[in-house]
């Protein structure tokens, strides 16, 4: 079988994302900035935003395993607006996305 290195999973994941929600009418935009030495998203949590008026999305994109949904919950219960969202997706290989929110 073969392998697929761990930036190239990551990159496919991402453009299904963008896919979806593009599809759906977002406007979508990769928020992580990688340098030689180190890759930061926004806030330290999320991979991309996506927004249409009056609703936006701040969504972690993850393939094959789910992360602890503990900061993403603390994140959304502090700084919560109006029409925004807090999403972790996650692709598994042959499934799909299960998308987790925080309430």
């Amino acid at each position: 079988m073969k392998r697929i290195k761990t930036k190239a999973k990551g990159d496919r994941t991402y453009r299904k994302c963008r896919a979806l929600l593009e599809a759906e009418g977002y406007w979508c935009e990769k928020v992580e900035r990688v340098s030689r030495f180190k890759k930061d998203d926004l806030f330290g949590l999320f991979d991309l935003v996506a927004i249409k008026p009056a609703e936006w999305r701040l969504i972690q994109l993850k393939t094959n395993n789910k992360p602890n949904l503990q900061a993403f919950q603390q994140f959304y219960d502090k700084y919560a607006l109006d029409g925004m969202s807090v999403e972790v997706w996650v692709w598994y290989d042959r499934v799909g996305f299960k998308i987790h929110y925080a309430l």
